[in-house]
């Protein structure tokens, strides 16, 4: 597409407007482009549109984004009768009663319907030889209350005007979104650029936030929503992995070290996305979802078979060399079959695995760190907290030798 950009906007007149546009069967279906949408809403339309172009102005200046447009269309061409209140009340009218007749003048009034094979058809009464120059309007002649003939020019004046094609609403407030195609850059990227020139555009125009709002809609809203659920979904799943585990090891220490390994599994899902050129999107956070349970498996393997071989009155450094040399393989084999299960996903050439392939990724990339740290840095922590175990019962048997050493003191002393 770049290239084809290239050659014909040096080839073909610039009085042409070509627009480009890079999409694929999935964005098809979901009704989603690569395009940021902002809507701005406020009481006055001319002061919106004139926020809304020089926001167009500010969004092309971002190296991101290609295109620029929104949704004001262009006005028709139209005739507007402007009613004079006072002249029409002089003359016994409303300003209801002229829009009336100046509407079944020029479009007529239906009488009746005549159904023909079973098709209705409006019969419409027009008057006969009016038409809609300027001139036919302003000497048309209506009846008024008091009985007399009076023409329209008599009543107002026409004049030629544009009136919009659609009108917008937001809120009961006049609404144009505007839509900023880009390329190269990921939703959340380009959104926090998007918002950078909206927080300045806010500031240098002196904009009244109590009265118009400028802010980011559509892909980028979707988006935050389901980020906050997935957050809430990823808590929740910490929680019950730890309670799962409090309950079938008989201790709150234990899960806590097993659940070290979610960290270590967040450098290779950083690390994996990085590598591939993946953005961080919601099908990398469900990934996340699902190594809060897969992770933890390898820990959970070494932990419990340490705690056998000190129940044996194994030593704690002997148990964890121990468990380190007997547990490799089953790490390793429950590693590796769900990494190369997800591997044709993650590595998928066809249209629509973009969207999948960040979530094999994440697993993978949280599994290869998890695994190879998991063998390191678990042993550590467990040593480092059966010592301050050790300590706490040392300190407690010193308490407890002090406090039979100070009673002794008391009773030779009241002999």
């Amino acid at each position: 597409m770049n290239d084809l950009k290239d050659k014909l906007n040096s080839t073909i007149s610039k009085e042409i407007h070509l627009g480009f546009n890079l999409s694929n069967s999935m964005e098809a279906m979901s009704g989603q482009a690569s395009a940021a949408e902002i809507l701005v809403v406020g009481p006055n339309v001319t002061k919106v549109k004139e926020y809304v172009q020089e926001l167009s102005t500010r969004l092309k200046n971002i190296k991101e984004v290609t295109t620029v447009s929104d949704s004001m269309e262009a006005g028709k061409e139209e005739y507007q009768f402007i009613v004079d209140k006072e002249k029409a009340m002089k003359n016994g009218l409303t300003t209801h009663q002229v829009a009336m007749f100046v509407n079944q003048s020029i479009q007529g009034q239906v009488a009746t319907k005549l159904s023909t094979s079973g098709v209705e058809k409006d019969v419409r009464l027009k008057i006969q030889g009016i038409n809609n120059s300027k001139k036919a309007i302003e000497n048309l002649e209506m009846t008024s209350p008091l009985g007399t003939k009076v023409a329209l020019k008599e009543l107002g004046t026409v004049v030629e005007a544009q009136s919009p094609a659609t009108i917008a609403r937001d809120n009961q407030q006049d609404a144009v979104t505007v839509y900023a195609n880009f390329e190269n850059a990921d939703m959340g990227t380009i959104s926090s650029k998007i918002q950078t020139e909206l927080d300045t555009m806010v500031q240098d125009l002196k904009i009244n936030e109590n009265m118009y709002s400028v802010k980011l809609v559509g892909g980028t809203e979707m988006m935050e929503d389901a980020f906050s659920s997935l957050t809430l979904a990823l808590i929740l799943s910490v929680v019950f992995v730890y309670m799962i585990m409090a309950s079938q090891f008989g201790s709150l220490i234990h899960p806590l070290i097993i659940l070290v390994t979610l960290p270590l599994a967040m450098i290779g899902v950083t690390g994996g996305l990085i590598l591939t050129g993946k953005s961080f999107s919601i099908t990398a956070f469900m990934g996340i979802i699902i190594l809060v349970g897969i992770v933890v498996n390898n820990a959970i393997v070494f932990i419990d078979y340490v705690n056998k071989l000190i129940k044996q009155n194994l030593p704690v450094r002997a148990a964890l060399i121990q468990a380190g040399t007997t547990r490799l393989r089953p790490i390793l084999m429950t590693a590796l079959t769900t990494i190369l299960g997800l591997m044709p996903l993650a590595v998928g050439l066809g249209e629509g695995t973009e969207i999948q392939a960040p979530m094999a990724i994440a697993v993978i990339g949280g599994l290869l760190s998890s695994t190879v740290l998991t063998l390191v840095v678990i042993p550590v922590v467990y040593s480092l907290i059966e010592s301050l175990k050790g300590i706490r019962k040392k300190l407690k048997i010193v308490m407890q030798t002090l406090k039979e050493v100070e009673k002794e003191i008391v009773t030779v002393t009241a002999k």
